[in-house]
């Protein structure tokens, strides 16, 4: 033997690691590509760390003496890796296909690793390490940019006014926010003042019909208050495509530019008979090193890790199946505990970049453009404080519900304050896009409306077909309240109390035409069964705004 050669049983134990090693970093280094994580380094470093001490406890049980046992450790990892791809069999909430798939890889996978037996180590070296470099090669080549530009479009008519039009994710009303917690009525008037004293009108009664966004915004954005709105749609793998859009339409017909900044959830540019100017679309996992610096490192790593097991396959599948089995639990008067996995969210950080877009854009639009944004803000998970800084620890983040996805009175409560301050955020924002406006002088004479497209959805009870006879009055302010605020030269700024629908609001933002409002009728919503089927219900009355605000 050779001085340096090392004994055949420490090569196999090298080999082993490696291989492990090699293909999690593979499907890490992957995710971080995609995903746009590679600008933050120091992170990865210790992420990558963290799964190699995986690739160490996994070799550990490569040495158990058995062959079987060995191409059953080296299958596991490779479907684990693998099932990312097969994730994309199924719908939004089936997993039968999904884990058929998977036991068709795992069942492959066993019968390959178990023929090359001793040589299976080498073989996923060689082949992951291939893909490995070229993953880390095209990270290293692609043009990295904080954020997605837009792509250009035709002349403007210049003489025609800016219009901002931003939906504000999960925004509750006026009205709604008096009364979401004690201290409420002191955050409304504070949110009065801030819409009033920019010149706007609030409608502080203003309400969606619909607990869920697509249909809620297909609606308004058709002018449609029945129960059809989501005829307007079309269902994607992940999400919705909106096929109708009424009011962008109406003012491509009077000559504007439209340019759009959306989540890829629900993609407002598939719209029929409209020549969009640029469509700017984020994805709610997306994380930019500027959102987060303000995080300690070691938040920052864990916060990359969270997401990073938040997208393996396997676990979104325990996910489903965890919440299939606990809504089953639930039928049979059982409640059980929460697993504690990372929830995967941060939809207000990956807003960051296109808020900051918007904001150049606009600042630089003479006139003309349309600038419609669909912004996952003040959406949970609530990671922003008052000042617009990021929470530490990231586990203080808390959702619109609790672990066992329901609230207690108590866990409404804390989720309300954190959502409160996450609405100041977004008011500071806002202050931005407005000096903004101004110092571009089209702000006076901009139309700009701002609304939400339902409620906070911090409820006791969700409404659903086998909730409707349990909801209380609390439950459909928390639910369907939202924000409903507009700006114009022709509009007198203030408060109006009047229930109206976003389904009557928008186009009245459009065409400013009062009968609009004064043919809303009585205050109506829709809850959707199991089978997608809208019933109408009778809004409750708001609680009454203080008198401060009328």
């Amino acid at each position: 033997m050779k001085r340096h050669e090392l004994p055949g049983p420490r090569k196999q134990v090298l080999y082993d690691f490696l291989a492990c090693a090699i293909v999690i970093l593979f499907h890490f280094t992957n995710y971080v590509v995609y995903t746009e994580y590679d600008r933050i380094y120091p992170d990865i470093l210790v992420v990558a760390g963290g799964l190699c001490a995986v690739a160490a406890g996994l070799t550990a049980l490569l040495r158990i003496p058995s062959a079987v046992f060995r191409a059953a450790v080296f299958s596991v990892l490779i479907t684990v890796v693998l099932g990312d791809a097969l994730f994309e069999f199924g719908t939004k909430d089936d997993i039968s296909l999904r884990l058929i798939a998977l036991s068709g890889v795992l069942v492959l996978a066993l019968a390959v690793m178990f023929f090359l037996r001793e040589h299976a180590n080498l073989v996923l070296i060689g082949g992951f390490l291939a893909m490995f470099v070229a993953t880390v090669g095209i990270g290293l080549l692609a043009a990295r940019k904080d954020g997605p530009d837009l792509a250009s479009g035709s002349a403007a008519t210049a003489d025609l006014p800016v219009v901002v039009h931003i939906v504000l994710d999960e925004h509750i009303g006026l009205s709604g926010l008096s009364s979401a917690t004690p201290g409420g009525a002191a955050t409304s008037a504070i949110s009065r003042r801030f819409y009033t004293d920019a010149g706007f009108r609030v409608f502080a009664g203003a309400y969606s019909r619909f607990f869920r966004t697509e249909a809620s915004l297909a609606g308004a954005l058709n002018f449609d208050g029945s129960a059809q709105a989501t005829r307007f749609l079309t269902r994607k793998h992940y999400g919705f495509s909106l096929n109708e859009n009424a009011y962008l339409k109406a003012y491509a017909d009077k000559g504007y530019r439209i340019r759009v900044y959306q989540s890829d959830y629900f993609d407002l540019c598939k719209s029929h008979g409209i020549a969009f100017a640029g469509c700017a679309s984020y994805r709610p996992d997306y994380l930019s090193r500027t959102a987060i610096d303000g995080l300690p490192g070691p938040e920052r790593a864990r916060l990359l890790f969270g997401m990073y097991y938040s997208s393996i396959a396997v676990i979104k599948i325990a996910k489903l199946a965890g919440k299939q089995l606990d809504r089953w639990a639930k039928n049979q008067g059982v409640s059980l505990p929460s697993p504690g996995l990372w929830h995967g969210r941060v939809g207000p950080l990956a807003v960051v970049p296109t808020f900051n877009n918007l904001i150049r854009d606009v600042s630089r639009a003479a006139g003309g453009t349309v600038f419609f944004a669909h912004l996952l803000m003040p959406h949970y998970p609530y990671v922003y404080n008052s000042a617009c800084a990021v929470r530490s620890p990231i586990s203080a983040w808390r959702l619109r519900f609790d672990g066992n996805l329901e609230n207690s009175p108590e866990s409404r409560r804390r989720s309300y304050a954190q959502y409160i301050e996450q609405v100041r955020c977004v008011e500071k924002r806002l202050t931005v896009l407005f000096a903004a406006l101004k110092k571009a002088d089209t702000y006076d004479r901009a139309t700009i409306v701002l609304h939400g497209d339902h409620g906070a959805r911090i409820g006791l009870t969700d409404p659903a077909s086998a909730t409707v006879s349990s909801l209380t009055p609390a439950d459909y302010t928390d639910a369907f309240s939202t924000l409903f605020a507009v700006k114009a030269p022709d509009i007198t700024p203030g408060v109006d109390p009047r229930m109206l629908p976003l389904t009557s609001l928008v186009p009245y933002a459009l065409d400013r035409d009062e009968d609009l409002l004064r043919a809303a009728g009585d205050p109506t919503v829709y809850i959707v069964d199991g089978n997608g089927n809208a019933s109408p219900h009778a809004l409750p009355a708001f609680p009454s705004l203080p008198k401060q605000l009328n």
